[in-house]
C-alpha cells in the first residue's frame, strides 16, 4: 500500500487532522526525550527506518478501528506516548506506523473509596501524581522519567521507580486495564 492510501484511509478513521506523514513529524515521534535520534549522522542525514505516518486517536475505540486495519492490511505499527523511551521501545518500523497515544490524557474516576485511579494511557505521570497529592493522595510511583513518562508507556515498559522498594513496580500498582490487541 503507498503512504498516500494509508495515511487517507487512517484519516477516514481518527480524522485527517489526526495523521501525520510530515517527516518532521515521524522523526520527532521516532526519537526519546532527550531529542536523541539513534542514527542521525553529521551532515544530519538519518539511517533510521522510517515510518509512513504518525496516528493520534482520542479514544480507545479509535485505537481499535486502526490496530484492526493495520493488522488486516500486515502494516507494522510502534506504540508510543511520552517518548521517554529508555527502553528503546519506540523503534520505528519501515513504512510502519506510529501509534501515538499521548492525546489520550484524561483522569477518568478518583475512587477514594476504593483507593484507586482511572486514567487514559496518554496522561503524564507527573500531572496525575500533582492532581492526586491535592487531595492528599499518591500514585507511588517516581521513575527516572517522571516529568515525560505517560501512563501507557509506565505499563508497557513495566516501569519502575525510586520508591518500588516500598511500593512495588507498576505491574504492583495497577489493579486493572483496557487493552486493544489487533
Amino acid at each position: 500500500m503507498n503512504k498516500e492510501a494509508l495515511v487517507q484511509e487512517l484519516g477516514k478513521i481518527v480524522g485527517a487532522d489526526r495523521v501525520s506523514d510530515s517527516e518532521q513529524a515521524v522523526l520527532d515521534a521516532a526519537k526519546d526525550y532527550i531529542g536523541y535520534r539513534r542514527y542521525e549522522r553529521d551532515d544530519k542525514k538519518y539511517w533510521v527506518p522510517r515510518a509512513a505516518c504518525v496516528v493520534r486517536p482520542q479514544s480507545t475505540e479509535q485505537v481499535a478501528e486502526v490496530l484492526k486495519y493495520l493488522n488486516d492490511k500486515k502494516i507494522d505499527v510502534v506504540p508510543r506516548t511520552g517518548g521517554s523511551s529508555v527502553t528503546r521501545g519506540i523503534e520505528p518500523r519501515q513504512d510502519g506506523v506510529i501509534l501515538d497515544g499521548s492525546d489520550m490524557n484524561e483522569i477518568i474516576e478518583v475512587n477514594e473509596e476504593d483507593m484507586y485511579v482511572t486514567a487514559k494511557c496518554g496522561t503524564p505521570l507527573e500531572y496525575l501524581e500533582g492532581y492526586l497529592n491535592k487531595m492528599g493522595y499518591t500514585t507511588g510511583h517516581f521513575p527516572q522519567s517522571l516529568p515525560l513518562a505517560q501512563v501507557g508507556g509506565l505499563l508497557a515498559t513495566r516501569s519502575i521507580g525510586q520508591f518500588s522498594t516500598l511500593y512495588g513496580g507498576i505491574e504492583d500498582l495497577v489493579v486493572g486495564l483496557e487493552a486493544v490487541l489487533a
